[in-house]
């Protein structure tokens, strides 16, 4: 596994990104698994667990906030209200592996979830002539971030018997979110958010 820690260059501290998120308030059982898993994740030094509050899935780079016109924006909220009914979503989530630079929860049944992504990189090019390759896309929820190069077989040994954990859970929230990255994670302010049968709130 590869450390985490490298910026992309064009993507400054101060700089914020447009994307597409899942994110997991009120969620019960998703951070009751994150809990039983927590305390060994963070007796490997070679990760950085993510505090629950910041656990999300990413769906869709939007594009640096800096670059999207307000008329982008709004055309892409816009866009984005024909996925409401997917909405809430059943993620069946686990059991944890890695990614080159994480340890993740992976999602187990994903056809809803590549529908929507589908969906959102329909309205990103409407909105901004932006194409997206579906191959990059492989839905998971991050747990922990490499901050330095290390072992897979280190990382899994540490989390024992809890690797295996899965969970389900609906998930009604989908969030545009203006990410940063701080703190060795990521963090977000919301932009906007759709839940089923209400109409896109942006702050």
């Amino acid at each position: 596994m590869l450390a985490h820690r490298n910026w992309r260059t064009d993507w400054t501290a101060e700089r914020t990104c447009l994307y597409w998120y899942l994110t997991f308030e009120d969620q019960p059982a998703l951070h009751s698994l994150f809990g039983d898993v927590e305390d060994d994740l963070r007796r490997v030094a070679s990760v950085d667990v993510v505090p629950p509050s910041w656990l999300h899935l990413t769906l869709l780079e939007v594009g640096f906030a800096d670059d999207v016109t307000p008329s982008e924006m709004t055309d892409l909220v816009t866009a984005a209200r024909s996925v409401t009914g997917l909405l809430p979503l059943q993620l069946e989530l686990g059991p944890i592996t890695t990614m080159t630079d994480a340890v993740v929860l992976q999602v187990a049944s994903s056809a809803e979830v590549l529908a929507l992504q589908a969906l959102l990189a329909e309205g990103l090019h409407a909105s901004r002539g932006i194409v997206p390759d579906p191959d990059d896309f492989w839905p998971h929820v991050s747990l922990a971030y490499t901050n330095s190069d290390c072992r897979r077989d280190d990382v899994m040994e540490a989390l024992g018997g809890v690797a295996d954990r899965r969970t389900s859970l609906a998930v009604p929230r989908l969030t545009l979110a203006a990410v940063t990255r701080q703190q060795d994670h990521y963090r977000w302010q919301e932009v906007a958010a759709l839940t089923l049968g209400e109409e896109s709130a942006a702050s």
